[in-house]
């Protein structure tokens, strides 16, 4: 895992263009950006195991997602190859077709600052410190925008030791596994890709920290399948949704570690909700996914009252059962949720209630617990109850 004092690398690498004829497969309905990231001290390990992973599939050129073109068995042996290997994903998968009448959009100028800011706010908030390499050789006026992106929003204090740099992808051959990445997800996403589609995030769901969709598109993007579609309510979905992505732009630009962990465990779940609408995440899964980003500092409780609680007193809706933690796509799940807390907070209630009476009446009204300042709200409440 991705924790510690190790100084983490990411390497990004692009599949698709910025033009806006979503029909033509050369320019396509997506553009994808990816990053594969990597400890410092497992580098030389992952370059040695791709190499010879390379010989058996690329043995006389570097490897590329688009010389695996439409053939998804040679895809799929070569990227199960790779799928033990040390190395985690983080992807930002742009639906153009859902920004395309934005402002200034037929600039690629202004196409590509989304793009990075996107990129940018996703590396920032999870890895304070580390060395961005890009494939010279790809869209390089991309890469190039986002160096000057970072150069011109980079605070030095906080990010000294962030470093970006140019690597032609023949002399790196991680950049190669993120160019792989990139074509595989295009392949899934984009509308012009041959069929049958090619399911990457759900071979490689153990591998993706997290999958970035902009924009949030919740119609196009949270797809039950038959079976699970009769619980979906596309209502709820886009409630729900909407109060997630609200909290992510108010607390795009926090660095605070209980901030971070906040922002890192929605995106997950969102992730979730993306690809697995009505499957919850186990806590002892969030709390791992959070050591990824060296956020390894929660007990299950303090994860509960410091990150849950807290980003549900802002508004975001989030379930909880025995299973784990989601965003609701149900009214089935918000029920569950309130049943879950009915159960709970009502005889507690009760309890405080009886335990305040006793006490009350035996001392003839001279000691009333609920008259503390500390404790005004709950005298509210309970005087709310008896009108």
């Amino acid at each position: 895992m991705l924790y510690g004092t190790s100084k983490i690398y990411a390497f990004v690498d692009e599949s698709g263009s910025s033009g806006w004829d979503l029909d033509n497969p050369d320019v396509g309905s997506h553009f994808i950006v990816s990053a594969i990231i990597v400890e410092e001290d497992q580098l030389q390990e992952l370059r040695s195991k791709l190499e010879t992973i390379k010989q058996e599939f690329f043995p006389h050129s570097e490897m590329k997602s688009s010389a695996l073109g439409n053939d998804i068995d040679r895809r799929k042996r070569l990227l199960a190859k790779c799928f033990n290997l040390p190395f985690y994903i983080y992807t930002c998968i742009v639906d153009k077709a859902n920004i395309r009448h934005w402002p200034g959009m037929e600039y690629k100028k202004t196409f590509y600052k989304h793009i990075n800011k996107q990129l940018y706010n996703a590396l920032k908030t999870s890895y304070p410190k580390l060395t961005i390499c890009a494939d010279q050789m790809g869209t390089e006026s991309f890469m190039e925008s986002f160096a000057l992106y970072i150069e011109n929003n980079t605070e030095r204090d906080l990010f000294a030791e962030t470093d970006f740099g140019f690597e032609d992808s023949k002399n790196e051959i991680i950049i190669q596994l993120a160019d792989i990445v990139s074509g595989s997800l295009r392949r899934e996403f984009d509308r012009t890709m041959p069929q049958p589609p090619f399911n990457f995030t759900r071979m490689f769901k153990r591998k993706i920290l997290l999958a970035d969709h902009f924009p949030y598109a919740w119609q196009d993007y949270i797809n039950p399948n038959p079976e699970e579609r009769k619980e979906f309510d596309n209502d709820i979905s886009r409630i729900c949704l909407e109060q997630a992505t609200a909290f992510l732009e108010k607390h795009a630009d926090d660095t605070d570690a209980e901030d971070r962990a906040r922002v890192i465990t929605l995106r997950f779940l969102l992730s979730q909700m993306v690809n697995n609408p009505t499957d919850y995440i186990r806590t002892r899964d969030i709390l791992k996914h959070l050591e990824s980003f060296d956020l390894d500092m929660w007990s299950m409780q303090g994860f509960r009252n410091k990150v849950i609680a807290k980003m549900r007193d802002e508004d975001v809706l989030i379930t909880s059962s025995p299973h784990g933690y989601k965003i609701p796509t149900s009214e089935a799940e918000l029920y569950s949720f309130i049943d879950h807390g009915n159960s709970i907070a009502v005889p507690m209630l009760s309890r405080l209630v009886k335990c305040r009476d006793i006490i009350r009446q035996k001392t003839v009204g001279k000691v009333d617990l609920f008259n503390r300042n500390e404790y005004t709200n709950l005298r509210k409440y309970m005087e709310a109850q008896e009108e």
